[in-house]
């Protein structure tokens, strides 16, 4: 009975993207040559990003905190331009800056940084749909949103019919 229902699907991470779509762009980018990518940027630059993360993860400046991960972006560049998102430390210096956001409380950019990462970095490196990484991060990503909705509700004023009512009574995840 359930496998005739039109709503059952085999696989549940094809709610969130076509695993064959991801696996030709996966065919696609092997003809790219990803060694020549890494082998584009010099050694002392993947230092410097390094350098730029540890800056990163141990400074209370919020301004350095953001050069410094911007820094780690531009060296990065071929990386971004080529579209090779899941080769580390890409996903690792998106990670920081995710954090950086959250810390802001800029949850919207956070959670599109987020989003990236999930459908962009993680499909690859960890295609598994149970893994935990997979589950921290759709978990965050239900938080985020719980927490722009709420903040949308408080914003409006108090007894107006909108409609949206408490975030939190469809999302229980408080």
């Amino acid at each position: 009975m359930l496998m005739q229902s039109p709503r059952y699907r085999e696989n549940k991470l094809d709610l969130l993207l076509d695993l064959e779509s991801l696996e030709q762009f996966a065919q696609s980018t092997t003809d790219l040559n990803i060694q020549s990518v890494i082998q584009g940027i010099p050694q002392p630059s993947f230092d410097n990003v390094d350098r730029n993360l540890k800056i990163a993860r141990k400074t209370p400046d919020q301004d350095l905190r953001l050069k410094s991960i911007t820094q780690a972006l531009q060296i990065l560049r071929p990386f971004r331009d080529q579209g090779v998102y899941a080769l580390p430390p890409y996903p690792f210096i998106l990670h920081e800056l995710y954090l950086y956001y959250i810390d802001r409380e800029s949850f919207a950019t956070a959670l599109s940084i987020l989003l990236f990462m999930h459908l962009n970095c993680h499909a690859y490196s960890y295609p598994q749909p149970n893994n935990v990484l997979n589950i921290e991060r759709l978990y965050a990503m239900a938080k985020l949103c719980v927490t722009i909705l709420s903040s949308l509700h408080d914003a409006r004023e108090p007894g107006s019919i909108d409609g949206i009512g408490n975030a939190s009574s469809y999302f229980p995840l408080t």
